[in-house]
């Protein structure tokens, strides 16, 4: 091809990398969740907004991961535990 040029171009169609999505995708899968949940008679319930959204005046916890909370477990401290406590 005389410009060099690729004959296709990528098209996106779907908006999934839109950022704009996110709360939506979450709003929809707390309703969902809790559908289910409130249909096999749990209690719990699920919520898509942040603390400060629902007037909690907390900081959320950050995920340790499989080998962080094996260490914990086993009275090991990890810098992830330490965020946390």
């Amino acid at each position: 091809m005389p410009s060099g040029r690729y004959k296709t171009h990528k098209v996106d169609l779907t908006g999934w990398n839109d950022k704009d999505n996110t709360l939506l995708w979450r709003r929809a899968w707390a309703d969902f969740t809790n559908d289910f949940l409130e249909r096999n008679g749990s209690p719990e319930r699920i919520d898509h907004r942040s603390n400060a959204e629902r007037g909690i005046d907390e900081i959320p916890t950050v995920h340790m991961g499989v080998a962080a909370c094996q260490m914990e477990k086993k009275g090991i401290a990890t810098e992830k535990g330490e965020l946390n406590r």
